[in-house]
């Protein structure tokens, strides 16, 4: 007579994974890399890219960064980081002078000292490039400034605004004040200034504050891109179809 015996009950010290802080966890580290995928599956998807261009992935590199350190700032001070003043009020260095860090660590600010003193010397004369794509010191990258700008207005959004804008032929040092108004962006769009948009013929990268690094088609017309330059009005705008139909991806 056959006896069936049962199997042994093996207990582990398996448990549950706990999703309400597992599913927060993976939703970051997706915001996180969300720029390097877009870019990925863009060069896979377009033919005139068979092999990735080095350059592009460390220009996006460079903004991701820039993202994580400007939006840290305004989730701490509850504005975009501001340009550099004396106790007089006059300009000493460019907001950008904010954010020297990834230079691995070769410069802090120096009190009461213009960007081109003699004690920026060393630093002005780096190879310090995160806001700079052309091997030079000019930079690419400006904010938008002006009434109604992110600048200006600070403060918590409810929906996106533009925070930063590619450029090139912008003569100004990366550590020099200097940045555009929204004048000047309809001027570069419509062909009326030497600022040109993007180092590229066909598009350029723009950060907006909700953290989104959208490279958008230059012949994205002002009238369309005019809602999100300012806080009042981008509020009233709809990004998703502004995204779907003026990203270049």
């Amino acid at each position: 007579m056959n006896r069936q015996t049962k199997k042994p009950t093996i207990k582990t010290n398996q448990k549950k994974p706990n999703w309400g802080v597992t599913i927060p966890v993976i939703i970051l580290v997706a915001f996180t890399i969300s720029p390097l995928l877009i870019l990925i599956i863009h060069l896979a998807t377009d033919n005139n890219n068979d092999i990735p261009d080095t350059k592009e992935y460390q220009k996006l590199g460079r903004i991701a960064d820039l993202r994580y350190l400007i939006l840290n700032h305004i989730k701490e001070h509850n504005q975009f980081p501001h340009d550099i003043k004396d106790k007089q009020g006059k300009l000493l260095c460019s907001w950008r002078l904010h954010f020297p860090e990834w230079s691995k660590g070769l410069g802090t600010i120096i009190p009461d000292a213009s960007w081109k003193s003699d004690k920026y010397k060393w630093f002005r004369e780096s190879d310090y490039n995160l806001f700079c794509f052309n091997d030079s010191h000019k930079t690419n990258l400006v904010t938008i400034k002006g009434n109604g700008t992110y600048y200006d207005v600070g403060g918590n959004l409810k929906k996106p605004v533009l925070l930063l804008i590619e450029v090139s032929n912008f003569n100004k040092h990366w550590m020099e004040p200097g940045d555009i108004t929204v004048e000047d962006l309809k001027n570069i769009i419509e062909g009326k200034s030497e600022v040109k948009l993007g180092t590229e013929k066909h598009s350029y990268y723009s950060l907006f504050s909700n953290g989104f690094i959208i490279k958008l088609k230059t012949e994205t017309p002002f009238k369309e891109l005019r809602p999100f330059l300012t806080v009042e009005e981008a509020q009233k705008a709809d990004f998703k179809k502004f995204i779907q139909k003026y990203s270049s991806y």
